[in-house]
């Protein structure tokens, strides 16, 4: 198990001092503001505006606020458009055809999800690496073939659970 970091020991004092300053905020503040605001009350740095993975973030927010509040705007390049093209691969389904705008034709596929989910994980990543938190989604992320562990345990790992009755000596799937 890793070392707990001081502001892990701290976390239910964290969590007090966010919850204390949270209603003066009216807690309709965005959320890279909320971030924001949680390193402020750390003596954190925040990440500055426009670098990544903050704009990564600002990027997927616009993308779903778009998906859940569309507002037409004909035959205008779309402002969305604008910030993501080439920040992803297209819409491969779309590839042969030309007839239709990009937004949201070419944008919304395999290569916008990836990098949404990128996005996301990275600004979280972030946000846990500064203020020194142990996020409980990591031990999913490890690879199924780097684990070995005692007999008789059970550990998480590659999004899945695997108990080890024998010791294991070479990776999984060696």
């Amino acid at each position: 198990m890793a070392a707990r970091t001081a502001t892990s020991r701290r976390q239910p004092q964290l969590r007090s001092t966010f919850g204390t300053h949270w209603p003066k905020s009216g807690g309709s503040d965005r959320l890279l503001d909320r971030y924001e605001m949680l390193f402020g009350l750390t003596g954190h740095e925040a990440i500055p505006k426009g670098e990544e993975p903050r704009q990564g973030a600002k990027n997927l927010i616009s993308l779903r606020n778009e998906l859940m509040h569309v507002y037409p705007q004909p035959d205008a390049v779309h402002r969305l458009e604008k910030t993501l093209r080439n920040r992803f691969p297209d819409n491969k389904l779309m590839a042969d055809d030309t007839g239709h705008p990009w937004w949201p034709y070419h944008c919304l596929g395999a290569g916008c999800a990836s990098r949404g989910h990128d996005a996301a994980l990275a600004i979280v990543e972030r946000v846990a690496d500064e203020l020194g938190l142990h996020p409980k989604y990591r031990l999913s992320l490890d690879p199924p073939n780097q684990v070995s562990e005692s007999a008789g345990t059970t550990v998480w790992a590659g999004g899945r659970r695997h108990r080890f009755d024998s010791v294991a000596t070479e990776p999984i799937g060696a």
